[in-house]
This record gives structure tokens, C-alpha cells and sequence, in this order.
């Protein structure tokens, strides 16, 4: 990249001119600079400092090598929880909170005040916290065989105050012998994953 931008304008043309989309240098800028999009508009002429510019260029240079947004700023937004991700994790989607929204409607229809439910590989714990956000009465846990993955969905918990209980450990391993109201999960690979383990919801699932 050529000379480090002095500008928020000369920070959004070196951006476009190494490949980022405008929406995705808008929100590493806005980040780095604590402004929102609108600002970035119509402050062209704002001065970077010399650490703002450099910051800017490493964020640029990775995202152009496709390094994910969420990874850089170190965070995403789901189901209305902003969760803290790192390269531990996957980036949660915004369709998983399809997953979400069919989970609450099944919990909301159970048979049981207070449904245990179980999320296989939570990553950053998305699934499982946003479930524990819109139905408290719930009592929900996590699993995942990361150990990185479960500290970030750990630290999402801590920080938005939802108490879910964490797992390490391959799939039901750690959870001989447990039943659940409602298993959850999204892995990686769906076609693989069906042929080892059977969807199942809201029927007292045994592993």
C-alpha cells in the first residue's frame, strides 16, 4: 500500500483503490475512529493520526486478503446481542437466526415451564445466548470441542449477563446419559453431520 492516508477521504480512496468495498472501509474506519457512517461523509477532510492511518492499512490489507469483517473488528451482531468473535470462532449468520427463531417458537410451545436445551459446537456461543436472551425460563448449555471457541462464548456470556452452562468436549461426550427438551446446532457441515446424528426437537432427545 502506498503512503499511510492523512485524511478520512485519502483513507477511503486507498481502501477502494486496494479492492474494499465502501460499506466495509466505512465500518473499519468508523470503528477506528469511534464515528458513525453519516460522520465519514461528511468529514472527508478529517485528519488521521499516524497510529489511525497504520491501523487503517493493516485492516485494509487483511480484509482485501479476505480476512472476515467481523474478525477484524472483533465483533458481530446477532439477534440483537453484539458477541465478541475471534479466529476461534465462526462468524455467526445472520439466516442462523432462522435457527433461533424456530427454537423459541417450539420452547414457547412446550409442555415443561422450564425447557432444558443443549447447543452442539456453539462457537461464540450465538445460538445458545440468544436463545437464553428471549426465553430466560429456560435452562440452556453449550458445547463446543474448541477450547479457544468456548472462552469467547464464555466471555459473551460474562459480559451480557446470561447464564448458560459451558461444555468442553466432542458432541455428547461430556453429556453421557443427559436428556434435553430442545438440541440445537449449526456445524460447519450439515450433510455430514445428519448422517451421524439425526435431527431431533422438543421430545426428550437422548444421545
Amino acid at each position: 500500500m502506498s503512503l499511510a492516508p492523512a485524511t478520512v477521504g485519502d483513507a477511503m480512496r486507498q481502501a477502494r483503490q486496494a479492492g474494499v468495498d465502501r460499506l466495509d472501509a466505512q465500518l473499519l474506519l468508523g470503528a477506528l475512529l469511534n464515528q458513525p457512517r453519516s460522520w465519514l461523509m461528511i468529514h472527508d477532510e478529517a485528519a488521521l493520526t499516524p497510529e489511525q492511518a497504520r491501523q487503517f492499512q493493516d485492516w485494509v490489507a487483511r480484509r482485501a486478503q479476505d480476512v472476515p469483517l467481523a474478525y477484524l473488528l472483533g465483533q458481530k451482531e446477532f439477534h440483537g446481542l453484539l458477541l465478541q468473535v475471534n479466529e476461534h470462532t465462526l462468524v455467526p449468520r445472520p439466516d442462523t437466526e432462522t435457527l433461533v427463531d424456530w427454537a423459541l417458537e417450539l420452547l414457547a410451545a412446550a409442555a415443561t415451564a422450564r425447557p432444558e436445551v443443549i447447543d452442539l459446537g456453539t462457537g461464540s456461543g450465538a445460538i445458545a445466548l440468544a436463545i437464553k436472551h428471549r426465553h430466560p425460563a429456560a435452562t440452556v448449555e453449550a458445547l463446543d470441542l474448541s477450547a479457544g471457541a468456548l472462552k469467547a462464548a464464555q466471555a459473551n456470556a460474562q459480559r451480557l449477563g446470561l447464564d448458560v452452562r459451558f461444555h468442553h468436549g466432542d458432541w455428547w461426550t461430556p453429556l453421557a446419559g443427559r436428556r434435553f427438551d430442545l438440541i440445537v446446532s449449526n456445524p460447519p457441515y450439515i450433510a455430514a453431520m445428519t448422517r451421524i446424528w439425526p435431527p431431533c426437537a422438543m421430545s426428550l432427545c437422548k444421545p
